[in-house]
């Protein structure tokens, strides 16, 4: 087994991601962004018709993705929505139902101690504890997303 070096990017980009109905967050997650390598991840949560699924993907403008994961901890995203990749022209994407405490379990040890990309052969280390703002309104959107007066 070949374990890829590890690149340190400085162009890694966090936002937090917010999706609204009716002011009730539905989605809640986050970008990532390699300006250097022109990569895009989306990890986030989506609560649909009482169902939490999972989500993640990766979209890159210059190269062709044959790999793409983020792992926090011992944590993989991809292992975790433990379903097969629905590829796209420039992109890969995963989506599941997962159990809500092992997703919850990915995004705080993500937000909190930082994590790796995986991107082919390459990875990219996220230093953790990411942004303060970012980790606020991700933990907000959730904590809002899973409020027992939103239920329906």
């Amino acid at each position: 087994m070949i374990i890829p070096q590890i690149s340190l990017s400085h162009n890694i980009k966090v936002q937090s991601i917010i999706s609204l109905e009716k002011s009730i967050p539905y989605e809640c997650g986050l970008r990532i962004f390699l300006e250097d390598e022109k990569i895009e991840m989306i990890t986030k949560i989506i609560k649909k018709n009482r169902k939490t699924f999972t989500y993640f993907k990766t979209t890159s403008l210059n190269k062709k993705i044959d790999f793409a994961d983020i792992i926090a901890d011992d944590l993989s995203v991809v292992k975790l929505i433990n379903q097969p990749a629905v590829v796209g022209k420039n992109n890969i994407s995963y989506q599941g139902d997962v159990d809500t405490d092992s997703t919850a379990n990915f995004f705080q040890k993500l937000i909190v101690s930082g994590g790796r990309i995986l991107f082919n052969s390459r990875t990219f280390k996220i230093n953790g504890p990411i942004e303060s703002k970012v980790r606020l309104e991700y933990l907000f959107c959730t904590g809002e997303m899973f409020h027992p007066k939103y239920e329906k």
